[in-house]
């Protein structure tokens, strides 16, 4: 974020209950921070302490839900926003991982005779659209910066017996830095499992 000049807006792909986010950081710096997520709730709004500066948009950043409640695997490249010159920050805040999980489960509960490789596909294009979509915004001279999950390992008894691939076969960059996020340490899975993922961050 300090690598751009102040003023102009930050878009913030994901930002959730903002926990996770430099709230005040980002109002210091930019002119406006437009908050982009499927739901945000009264607490999250609350948060922001009503600052004139933030604007709260419920949008689906893949802009593929329409064609999956048709039941099409379709993963076409976000556009929106990317005509906009005022925005000099996107951060995509750790929900590269997520894009295909409630979407999936949904396409399996209505559409039961997708077949597993399909999906899978679909999975990683739906993927690789966002990071393409991330990379058309650094192209036209705004800083980027991705946050994201590498890999979910889950253990019992303090041994890992399951390690996830966040990016579902995607060829992985090298981050920038790497560190360990203890979701859900013993006791909130159960008595001796437990989950820990590794997180990258990116910026270019």
């Amino acid at each position: 974020m300090e690598q751009q000049a102040p003023g102009g807006i930050a878009l913030v792909l994901g930002s959730g209950l903002g926990l996770d986010i430099p709230q005040q950081a980002l109002l210091n710096h930019f002119d406006e921070v437009w908050l982009v997520d499927m739901v945000h709730l009264r607490s999250t709004r609350k948060s922001w302490q009503g600052s004139p500066k933030v604007k709260f948009i419920e949008a689906d950043v893949t802009e593929v839900l329409a064609s999956v409640t048709r039941g099409e695997l379709e993963a076409s490249q976000p556009k929106r926003w990317l005509d906009n010159p005022d925005i000099r920050f996107v951060l995509s805040a750790n929900i590269l991982g997520q894009l295909p999980v409630q979407p999936l489960a949904w396409l399996e509960k209505h559409y039961p005779h997708k077949d597993e490789i399909s999906l899978d596909q679909w999975s990683q294009q739906l993927l690789q659209a966002h990071l393409d979509y991330l990379c058309a915004f650094a192209d036209r001279g705004a800083k980027v910066c991705l946050i994201a999950d590498l890999e979910c390992h889950y253990a019992e008894s303090n041994q890992v017996r399951e390690v996830v691939d966040a990016w579902r076969g995607l060829e992985q960059p090298l981050p920038d830095v790497r560190w360990e996020w203890r979701i859900a340490p013993r006791g909130e899975m159960g008595l001796n499992r437990t989950q820990t993922n590794w997180v990258g961050g990116w910026c270019w």
